[in-house]
């Protein structure tokens, strides 16, 4: 009987696993869809070209860079072929990953990359494929000299990239298969650290670069209150952000998921994608909170392309002024911490969140100011969200939202009688009871159809 048991047991884990383990067509946890949106544009970036151009290369590519990997034993060093090194061989250290060796935060896969003003630390937290089958093996590494993200490359053996490792397959023979890459990087000015240990410090109007958005990539930032938004995004010209040689292709942003796609399409004989110039950039802010607790970037490879990792800060100057956003203690701020905006422009405006039993009221300035009608509303007096997108910027404004009590409901003197607890359905289905439910139902038939061999004499599970 012993035996008959570990039978049954062993079926049903086999049944079991099937039902809970990650398949292959599994949906990427960062909701990034290569469908829908809007036309990445004007719309939904803000075009300034004065304050592109004015920015500063703190990381930069193309710069001589000294890249040390984290002793993990899952780096390794090859070579790969790329049009960032004008197809030479180009050095690389790089893991390998499959969905029978994932990679993880706890697999301490880091690299430290040093330039002569910063450095550049970077953690993979993640990696996630997606419509991947078990078989395949991707790689993913950074140049030994560049710091350049290579992305499901051919790796090769030796430093004339004629012998190919074949345990790794070459991302883009499959146009369903994506690889999403989840990154932290903690940027500090050039010191000696320790790449292991994050550091406190803080840079002043740090922006971090999505360079040649193209190649069907996607990109997103997790960090709450720095995510890819209007409020925090810049680039140069609309025009640049999309092809301008008649490709139907576009760039696409999604407001809701908060990230940027490149479009792409397979007419069976491969991938067709947008492939650009160097002109789809853009340039979003980072906060000091984001910077204290690393830039959490997601970077998704539909086919093997690589990624530049570019820091700039924006120096101080009469023709930008600093819009700060704060909260009374009644409410924390969840939108932007602080705006750079050009003298004569207005702010885009933030977001609070109010503590329990409040609700937000109103902005004050900590300066009088000027809204686009001529009105002047003086420093300590309420503003609107609608009124503060109309200030007209003449120098640095400190704003602080306001929260009041929130006041009592109708519905808290409704006399609702109380409704005994039958053990019936009110109206909503427990997803748990419904899981456990189906699996009862499986385990049920498992057991109906493992019953005829369960009494059969000649059954033995002893061997």
């Amino acid at each position: 009987m012993k035996n008959i048991k570990k039978g049954y047991i062993a079926a049903s884990a086999v049944l079991l696993t099937s039902l809970f383990s990650a398949n292959v067509f599994a949906t990427n946890p960062y909701g990034i869809e290569y469908t829908g949106g809007e036309i990445l544009g004007a719309e939904n970036v803000q075009i300034n070209a004065n304050l592109v151009e004015n920015l500063t290369p703190l990381i930069q590519t193309g710069e001589d860079t000294e890249v040390v990997a984290f002793d993990s034993n899952r780096i390794e060093e090859g070579y790969l072929l790329a049009s960032s090194s004008g197809n030479q061989c180009q050095a690389v250290k790089y893991v390998t990953v499959s969905n029978e060796t994932p990679v993880t935060l706890d697999d301490e896969i880091g690299f430290q990359l040093t330039q002569a003003q910063a450095i550049l630390t970077v953690i993979i937290k993640n990696i996630v494929l997606e419509n991947v089958s078990n078989e395949k093996v991707y790689a993913v590494g950074i140049g030994e000299d560049e710091n350049n993200l290579y992305v499901g490359y051919r790796i090769f053996e030796d430093s004339s990239c004629e012998t190919a490792n074949s345990d790794i397959d070459h991302l883009g023979q499959d146009s369903s298969e994506r690889i999403f890459v989840d990154m932290l990087l903690d940027v500090v000015e050039n010191s000696n650290v320790n790449p292991r240990v994050k550091s406190a410090q803080t840079i002043d109007n740090l922006y971090f670069a999505l360079t040649d958005i193209d190649r069907a990539q996607s990109y997103k930032i997790l960090n709450e209150g720095n995510e890819l938004k209007k409020s925090r995004m810049y680039a140069l010209s609309a025009e640049g952000l999309q092809s301008q040689r008649g490709n139907t292709l576009r760039n696409m942003y999604v407001e809701d998921g908060s990230y940027i796609y490149s479009e792409y399409s397979s007419d069976g004989s491969g991938l067709n994608s947008l492939n650009l110039l160097d002109t789809a950039n853009i340039y979003t802010k980072i906060s000091n909170q984001t910077q204290e607790d690393g830039l959490n970037v997601v970077l998704g490879f539909v086919t093997h392309a690589y990624n530049g990792f570019e820091f700039y800060t924006s120096p101080a100057s009469d023709e930008f002024a600093q819009i700060t956003y704060d909260s009374d203690e009644y409410g924390t701020i969840t939108g932007e911490e602080s705006e750079d905006i050009e003298v004569g422009e207005s702010p885009n405006g933030s977001s609070s969140k109010a503590n329990t039993g409040y609700v937000f009221a109103y902005w004050v300035a900590d300066v009088d100011v000027e809204l686009k009608d001529g009105t002047i509303i003086a420093a300590g007096d309420p503003i609107t969200d609608d009124q503060v997108k109309d200030i007209v910027v003449t120098e640095n404004i400190s704003l602080t939202a306001v929260h009041t009590l929130a006041e009592p409901s109708d519905d808290d003197d409704d006399d609702t009688p109380v409704v005994p607890n039958t053990g019936a359905s009110t109206g909503s289905t427990n997803a748990t009871i419904v899981t456990v439910s189906v699996i009862g139902i499986l385990l049920g038939a498992l057991f109906i159809r493992l019953l005829p061999l369960l009494t059969h004499k000649k059954v033995n599970f002893s061997k």
